[in-house]
């Protein structure tokens, strides 16, 4: 099964990147300095959303975490 990776946003409006992990879940979410192994702590509920979507201010402070990931899939 592949795993989304990308942008989410919290049911309450925090963005987060998810990204495929190596732990029982298969995933963690990140925010610019902590993760959360299967989202567990990070909120109760998450939406998938595109970059381009995303507020510019998430953009500078995650977009980072996902050009690394795209960096090391290349």
């Amino acid at each position: 099964m592949k795993v989304y990776c990308g942008y989410v946003v919290t049911d309450n409006g925090n963005y987060l990147i998810q990204r495929p992990a190596d732990n029982q879940w298969g995933f963690e979410l990140l925010s610019a300095d902590q993760s959360w192994p299967g989202g567990i702590g990070a909120a109760r509920t998450w939406t998938a959303v595109a970059r381009e979507s995303v507020p510019a201010e998430a953009e500078r402070a995650l977009g980072w975490i996902l050009d690394e990931e795209e960096q090391q899939a290349g």
